[in-house]
């Protein structure tokens, strides 16, 4: 193992994989989750004002 010193502003030079891949698929993902917490918490808040019970059974499958 050798330990180096790299300066600050190198990660586009020295990790291409972490920024042209890793980090918009992070970014995508996120977006995702997000996207379906929100739906999932719209079908909760529907279910209450409907009087349904909630539950996530439901919501497995649903798009």
């Amino acid at each position: 193992m050798t330990t180096a010193l790299i300066p600050g502003g190198c990660t586009g030079l020295l990790q291409p994989l972490d920024v042209c891949v890793n980090q918009p698929f992070k970014s995508l993902l996120q977006d995702v989750m997000e996207d379906g917490i929100t739906a999932l918490e719209e079908m909760e808040e529907l279910a209450r004002e409907e009087g349904r019970p909630i539950t996530t059974e439901s919501a497995v499958g649903e798009a």
